[in-house]
């Protein structure tokens, strides 16, 4: 989890720094970098020529809410877990108004993936959720979010 909000903050005092706040968006970007940097594999150390991660990213869901709450996707661990992350983040714009969900889906395994068109009362809610499922590597998913985090910093100040 990678919560983009707490980076640049001051966490031992009631004082803001103004160098800080200036610095977040390239200090959010860095971040997420690194975080593309790991799931890539690419972050490995001295061994990486003796050692490649015996591991291939199969899914990949990233959430990027705007609102009072931090949205965390639902956990990898069943086949449904794509279509419980997208109905959590329409259920939860339905009951806080304030909210806004950005979801970027990679699926290379066929997982179960939600409808995106609603025909309910949650459809007002949906239009709070965007569902981005046209992604081709887990790569693509981390960047579209990060050009998402970047863009709503831009907006805040």
């Amino acid at each position: 989890q990678l919560t983009a909000s707490n980076i640049s903050k001051l966490y031992y005092s009631d004082k803001d720094d103004d160098e800080l706040k200036n610095q977040k968006s390239k200090r959010v970007e860095v971040a997420v970098d690194a975080l593309i940097a790991l799931v890539d594999g690419a972050l490995f150390g001295a061994r990486r020529s003796r050692y490649q991660p015996q591991w291939d990213v199969k899914s990949l869901v990233v959430a990027v809410s705007k609102g009072p709450i931090e949205f965390i996707v639902s956990p990898g661990l069943t086949r449904d877990y794509i279509n419980k992350t997208y109905s959590r983040a329409v259920s939860l714009c339905k009951a806080i108004q304030e909210e806004s969900i950005d979801i970027y889906v990679f699926n290379g395994e066929g997982l179960e993936e939600p409808s995106t068109v609603q025909k309910t009362e949650e459809e007002a809610a949906s239009a709070k959720v965007t569902y981005d499922n046209k992604i081709a590597s887990h790569t693509e998913a981390l960047v579209k979010a990060k050009s998402e985090i970047l863009s709503i910093i831009k907006d805040l100040q």
